[in-house]
């Protein structure tokens, strides 16, 4: 059996670590067996464009600048 503790949980609201990022919350989780990663589907905003998969180095639960 494989356990992985995630950094962030679903439904936790994060940023990216990019400047000037819009807030978004956490809609699913992945770990992937093969490179040990886990990665997070991370929701900024309404459009299609806005739904994406971020590793947890690039999120932070406060706004960087």
């Amino acid at each position: 059996m494989i356990q992985f503790e995630p950094a962030f949980k679903i439904g936790q609201k994060v940023y990216h670590i990019c400047s000037e990022s819009d807030k978004g919350i956490i809609v699913d989780i992945t770990y992937s067996v093969r490179t040990k990663i886990i990665s997070y589907q991370v929701i900024f905003g309404r459009t299609a464009n806005d739904d994406v998969w971020c590793n947890e180095f690039e999120l932070s639960e406060s706004i960087r600048y």
